[in-house]
């Protein structure tokens, strides 16, 4: 087992000590405080106080003949308590299983095919879990993501911790908290510059675009939220702690005001860790169908696959998109956005990866050569889900069929390449707890361009979801 979830298991049980002494301590206050409405917790089990039940007879009066119905009586008050308290903690959830089909174009960092293959077929059987607890003016919450992944031949078991981490109400408007906890911020759908803790952080392809930043793994941080009228301050302190957090120390001070007179709102942010900057977000609603909104970020350093071309500096790079939707009538919603990213590669700095690709391949055919995978696993490892190049243009457009399916699609254009992703989904929802969707991505381009140099040129998946 390793140092991090080592490290999660010791911090569970510390908030489930604290959860406890917090739970003897409220038993014997009068609750809640006058102002304090955010938390409403119970203690009554089916209207009777579980430590002294009123219907059980004491041990000591109980006669011999009645033992054994007794002992039945505990067993079921017990299997009713679990019940109860996994009601009590569990806020939602889901399980899905999400089989996946892939085919290789054989790109330029897989000319043959040797390292991915042609074709590959995946799936996963997934839970999604989001427990919350309050006791007075303390609250833990977490969110669990067990999933079963198999790929080809083989089967592999990884029980996630996403989030978990206590907060404490100091007053009813100001809170402190502990614990692994995800952040993520940005008014963009297709992408977040200013999602400062976010980046480089491994997501799941198959979700969404909203649901790959809320079901993603945090970090260990200590937390300060205060909520005041028309305005909020926050700030994030995540520490380096070796090999359970082995980013460099961040801190992230937040801060938001809505303008009711103008019906909009602003966001200002200010990072220090590797790559320190500052950051803008600005949404206005121009009425009740159509908002405005805009990103602005500016960083010291280039965040890219370093080849050659690329030495590395300090400038300041700014990054930016600007987007509306805009939600008609008949049930269409219509997403647009265009994105600046500026620390991204020139067309001269591309040729030079290209040039770096190309050396990678030609070690990689070399018998025992020991240099060729390493350079192809870093070329492609800067191909995940991140912008290469300078300019694209977004967008996304979903309609509801009413009580037939949810439609959408996803469309991203390279503005420097032309290469361009499409992705298409049919999901429908029954009975209120179950849906079943098909999934289709499309990555068209040459394979000198961004899309085009894609392991997988196509991706199918299906979609099979129970909630509760």
């Amino acid at each position: 087992m390793n140092n991090s979830n080592q490290y999660s298991k010791i911090l569970l049980c510390t908030l489930l000590f604290l959860f406890l002494v917090s739970s003897v301590n409220a038993r014997i206050q009068d609750w809640p405080r006058a102002g304090q409405i955010r938390y409403r917790p119970s203690y009554q089990l089916h209207n009777r106080d579980i430590s002294q039940p009123k219907d059980r007879v004491k041990k000591d009066q109980a006669p011999i003949e009645k033992k054994e119905e007794s002992i039945a009586h505990e067993k079921e008050d017990e299997s009713f308590l679990f019940s109860q308290l996994y009601h009590d903690w569990l806020k939602s959830g889901e399980i899905s299983f999400r089989p996946s089909y892939q085919i290789s174009n054989n790109p330029i960092t897989d000319p043959t095919g040797e390292v991915f293959g042609s074709t590959e077929s995946h799936g996963r059987l997934y839970g999604l879990f989001k427990l919350e607890k309050s006791i007075s003016d303390f609250r833990i919450i977490s969110q669990i993501r067990p999933r079963l992944d198999y790929v080809g031949n083989e089967m592999k078991f990884n029980t996630g911790v996403d989030e978990l981490y206590a907060d404490y109400a100091i007053t009813p408007a100001t809170f402190i908290g502990i614990g692994k906890r995800n952040i993520f911020s940005g008014v963009g759908l297709g992408t977040n510059f200013t999602d400062y803790f976010g980046e480089n952080k491994e997501v799941d392809l198959t979700l969404d675009e909203a649901s790959r930043r809320d079901q993603r793994k945090g970090d260990y941080m200590l937390s300060f939220d205060w909520f005041f009228d028309a305005a909020s301050f926050s700030m994030h302190f995540a520490p380096r702690m070796g090999s359970i957090q082995k980013k460099q120390t961040r801190l992230l001070l937040n801060y938001n005001y809505f303008f009711t007179d103008w019906n909009s709102d602003i966001s200002s942010y200010f990072f220090i860790g590797e790559r320190p900057g500052v950051g803008f977000n600005f949404s206005k609603s121009m009425n009740d169908n159509w908002i405005l909104y805009s990103e602005l970020s500016f960083r010291d350093g280039r965040d890219k696959l370093y080849t050659n071309a690329l030495k590395s500096n300090k400038d300041v790079y700014s990054d930016g998109l600007i987007g509306s939707n805009y939600a008609f009538d008949n049930g269409l919603n219509v997403y647009f956005e265009y994105w600046r990213n500026s620390s991204g590669y020139r067309q001269k700095e591309w040729r030079h990866f290209l040039n770096e690709t190309q050396v990678g391949i030609d070690h990689f055919r070399i018998p025992n050569d020991l240099l060729g995978l390493p350079l192809l696993g870093r070329i492609n490892g800067g191909l995940r889900p991140r912008l290469l190049r300078k300019n694209y243009l977004f967008s996304r457009l979903s309609y509801s069929v009413d009580q037939i399916a949810d439609l959408s699609l996803v469309y991203v254009y390279n503005i420097d390449d032309s290469s361009q992703f499409l992705r298409a989904l049919i999901e429908r929802e029954f009975s209120g707890k179950y849906s079943a969707g098909f999934q289709i991505e499309q990555f068209i381009g040459h394979d000198d361009e961004e899309f085009g140099m894609r392991p997988a040129s196509t991706n199918f998946t299906l979609y099979l979801k129970t909630f509760f």
